[in-house]
């Protein structure tokens, strides 16, 4: 954690002396999950959800070719599972004289779906 904070705090001293645009943004999402497992308690089960979700997102363009942004979503779904994601992400765009500007860039993402499994199998 203390990493991802000093290179936060690393990038927004850089930014300073860069020509700079900011950017907010809301974006919507859908998933779909298929777990199969094992679970000696239970024994095998297969389990299905699927879950729409808000991403909320920001970042900096620098001097019109570097954009950095980065973004997440909490959702809980009606079956009182959670859906958790970060995204950070780098682009370059290619210089062009026209309004369409090829990019090439990189994302790193996790998402974290958690459940109470005791719930869904619980004897009757």
């Amino acid at each position: 954690m203390k990493k991802i904070v000093l290179s936060g705090m690393l990038l927004l001293g850089s930014v300073a002396f860069a020509k700079s645009d900011y950017f907010v943004g809301v974006g919507v999402g859908h998933a779909d999950f298929n777990l199969i497992g094992n679970i000696s308690k239970y024994g095998k089960f297969a389990y299905k959800d699927d879950a729409g979700f808000r991403y909320y997102y920001g970042g900096v363009i620098l001097n019109d070719t570097h954009k950095i942004s980065i973004g997440g979503s909490n959702y809980n779904t009606e079956e009182d599972a959670k859906l958790n994601s970060f995204n950070l992400k780098y682009s370059y765009y290619f210089l062009s004289k026209q309004k369409f500007r090829p990019f090439a860039g990189i994302s790193v993402a996790t998402f974290i779906y958690e459940e109470d499994l005791d719930n869904d199998f619980k004897e009757n």
